[in-house]
């Protein structure tokens, strides 16, 4: 009998062992995800404000989608560089800007090369707005670049290898257009 009732207590402390054990995990775990959601929910806070704040400064992008705007400068800028297209430069990025983009134009020719290139958009988010109606914006890309010479050979890239790039502009707002007043990049 005794037996009995030492193996029925050990059952029950098992049982309640596993019980209130898994509890313990589940909420550990609750906490862990509950962080994560904090974080998630911080990060999308923040792009609404930036995201409030620009178009309280440009509410007539309301209807339009900006972001797709903010990509195709980029794409124009970034291929007007490529195809060293300096009348597109001129207009569309500040004097700075143009000089470090025309030195690196002039580099490349001088050497007898050209350069390809290709980008993929992989998202693109305000990062900052300014009240002088500039803002930072992040392009993410996957970028192929590479550069040939006259026999058509690349030693840089020879295979077209695409990278993944965090590309932070700040463009500002000027007689009606976007202006690139500074470039930043780094591979990811």
């Amino acid at each position: 009998m005794f037996f009995l009732l030492l193996l029925l207590t050990f059952i029950i402390f098992i049982r309640l062992l596993t019980v209130f054990g898994n509890n313990k995990y589940v909420d550990i775990n609750n906490v862990k995800s509950n962080k994560k959601q904090q974080m998630k929910d911080v990060n999308t806070h923040e792009k609404q404000n930036e995201h409030d704040k620009f178009l309280a400064l440009f509410p007539e992008y309301r209807y339009k989608d900006y972001i797709v705007e903010f990509e195709k400068l980029f794409d124009d800028v970034f291929y007007a560089f490529a195809g060293s297209q300096y009348t597109f430069l001129k207009q569309h990025v500040d004097k700075k800007v143009y000089e470090a983009f025309s030195t690196q134009i002039e580099k490349r020719q001088n050497a007898g090369l050209r350069q390809e290139l290709e980008i993929k958009h992989l998202s693109t988010n305000i990062a900052q707005v300014f009240g002088d109606k500039s803002v930072i914006v992040i392009f993410e890309v996957s970028q192929m670049s590479a550069m040939f010479n006259y026999d058509n050979i690349s030693e840089d890239n020879p295979h077209k290898i695409f990278v993944n790039v965090r590309h932070e502009w700040t463009m500002k707002f000027e007689n009606g257009n976007w202006i690139v007043i500074q470039t930043k990049a780094r591979e990811n």
